[in-house]
């Protein structure tokens, strides 16, 4: 996908606060629509990030070209949408000589928030500030970080990275023929079963004695 954006950080205090972000996402759909437009939707779902700002327009192109159908693939348009948004914190973070980590939980969205999409974060259901905390904790991720600045410092050739970045990632699509749960259980005696429907799989231990279709 390619992209023009218009973007402003706010510095309010001292508190680096994501102003406004206008945002046109252009995807390569093929000689034919397809899967293109759904996909672009996730896209459009997910390129705000976990991230509240104070004015957000996103709008996407689905452009017909020369090339086969591009159709979909995992993650359908979800993965493209974090990649462009984490992209835009990190070019923010540089301009503003803030860390990524400061920018970025600094303007996590809170309990009560809405996405642009008119989603809005429920109490107890939004984990990301606690994953976050338990990350950064659990790995020595503060300490890692000051190992690879120290040892990028000393190399001048071979270089080391590391990051950490919170993800939403929305489930189902757009497409209104693609959401139905259709199922088959196949159920093995005193071992489990295997619940398989749209791009899932799930196996759940028991002990059960039937089968069932529909």
């Amino acid at each position: 996908m390619n992209l023009n954006l218009n973007l402003n950080l706010m510095n309010e205090n001292e508190q680096f606060t994501l102003g406004a972000l206008d945002i046109q996402l252009y995807n390569n759909g093929g000689g034919s629509f397809d899967l293109s437009g759904p996909v672009m939707d996730r896209a459009l779902f997910h390129v705000d990030g976990v991230y509240k700002w104070k004015a957000f327009r996103a709008e996407g192109v689905v452009c017909k070209t020369h090339q086969p159908p591009h159709t979909a693939f995992r993650g359908f348009g979800g993965p493209q949408g974090i990649a462009i948004c984490e992209h835009i914190l990190d070019h923010l973070a540089s301009e503003a000589n803030v860390s990524p980590e400061t920018l970025r939980t600094s303007n996590l969205y809170q309990e009560g928030d809405y996405t642009p999409f008119g989603l809005q974060i429920l109490p107890n259901t939004w984990n990301i500030p606690k994953a976050w905390d338990q990350m950064v904790e659990s790995a020595d991720y503060t300490q890692r970080k000051e190992a690879v600045q120290v040892f990028n410092s000393q190399n001048k050739l071979k270089k080391r990275g590391i990051v950490i970045l919170p993800t939403k990632f929305g489930i189902a699509v757009s497409k209104s023929d693609t959401k139905h749960l259709d199922y088959f259980l196949c159920f093995f005696l005193y071992i489990s079963y295997m619940l398989n429907f749209y791009n899932c799989n799930f196996i759940v231990h028991c002990q059960i004695h039937e089968s069932r279709r529909s």
